[in-house]
């Protein structure tokens, strides 16, 4: 016990101190996480969206960098209706990324689905001068970091990475 005038005051100001240090340390760490989360470091927000593109142009996948385990997800191909010939187009994705999620739908149904060893492939018709979206609705299997590639039959490849987070 230690008297502070007419008082008889328990205290530990070093204690208090480090008290004081802790709760602003717990605060700047609740804050960064909160900031994190806003930018879509743990899914659905600026961050978490990733667009990549071949060199040529031809193709454009646009996903989630950042997705969730079992939650409903997806991306979209854009293809250059001239990448094909007479009226289609064969995309493929490796088989180890494109297998560790289960498809719910794909827009526009694929003409044909061939499996050609590491790789799966989908045939579009597309026709007309305009850029085609095609829109795969899938959900991701797996935690973890997942690296794959897709590209265009005949064309250039490129490599895609993904966080599954529990």
């Amino acid at each position: 016990m230690a008297r502070v005038g007419d008082l008889e005051v328990e205290q530990d100001l070093d204690f208090q101190h480090r008290m004081w240090a802790a709760q602003r340390v717990g605060w700047a760490v609740i804050g960064l996480i909160f900031v994190a989360a806003l930018l879509g470091l743990t899914g659905d927000g600026v961050l978490a969206r990733a667009t990549a593109r071949t060199p040529d142009g031809a193709m454009e996948l646009v996903y989630e960098r950042i997705d969730r385990h079992r939650s409903p997800s997806g991306f979209e191909v854009r293809v250059d209706p001239t990448a094909g010939s007479d009226g289609r187009v064969e995309i493929w994705f490796e088989g180890s990324w494109i297998g560790e999620m289960q498809t719910e739908s794909i827009y526009p149904e694929p003409d044909s689905v061939k499996v050609e060893g590491e790789r799966v492939t989908y045939t579009f018709n597309v026709s007309g001068r305009e850029r085609v979206t095609i829109a795969f609705d899938l959900t991701p299997e797996g935690i973890g970091i997942r690296r794959g590639a897709a590209g265009l039959s005949g064309g250039s490849a490129l490599s895609i990475t993904q966080v599954l987070l529990p």
